[in-house]
């Protein structure tokens, strides 16, 4: 399924979760999925999946030390991290 409503996005640059550095992460309101667009090598970009949320994905912001979180519609914010 590709992406049906791009809500924000930022790269991130923060520490704790390698495979997300350097990739920019965006949220689908349509479907509540977190993506990712990462070009590698340059000129060539690979949009993948990162999560299948039950969120209305309707922001993403990122603090001082690069670490993103979305914003879902009712107001409530969640910090990207890895999983368990």
């Amino acid at each position: 399924m590709g992406v049906l409503s791009a809500t924000g996005g930022y790269i991130y640059r923060g520490s704790p979760v390698e495979e997300l550095r350097g990739t920019y992460n965006f949220g689908d309101f349509a479907s509540s999925r977190i993506w990712g667009l990462k070009g590698d090598p340059p000129g060539t970009w690979t949009r993948t999946q990162f999560l299948d949320t039950s969120l209305s994905i309707s922001s993403l912001g990122q603090d001082a030390a690069g670490e993103i979180y979305v914003v879902d519609y009712s107001g409530a914010v969640y910090r990207l991290r890895q999983g368990p």
